[in-house]
């Protein structure tokens, strides 16, 4: 039980800095490909729906891995002289935090 709240508590803390990035990405439209805004705000949508779903289809780390492995795999075939780069790299920084 305890284990499982203090995951709570760590998608939480997630979540908050991916809503204060995707915040960022907002301010930044025509800046961005769409495709950054778009998986910066499907990251936050499904960690939103993870803590909020009272049916737990998956748990708390395999949808941080799951949302880490898109997140990276847009990384790599990025070009790394565009802003976008940037933004992703923000993105799995903060899916990867332990805090």
């Amino acid at each position: 039980m305890i284990n499982s709240i203090r995951k709570m508590k760590d998608i939480k803390k997630i979540l908050e800095k991916v809503e204060a990035l995707d915040s960022r990405v907002y301010d930044g439209l025509g800046m961005l490909a769409q495709f950054t805004i778009d998986i910066v705000e499907n990251t936050r949508s499904d960690l939103h729906g993870q803590i909020t779903s009272t049916a737990k289809i998956v748990s708390d780390d395999d949808c941080i891995g799951s949302l880490l492995y898109d997140a990276e795999t847009v990384h790599e075939v990025m070009d790394k002289m565009i802003s976008d780069y940037a933004v992703v790299a923000e993105l799995i920084d903060i899916l990867k935090s332990e805090d």
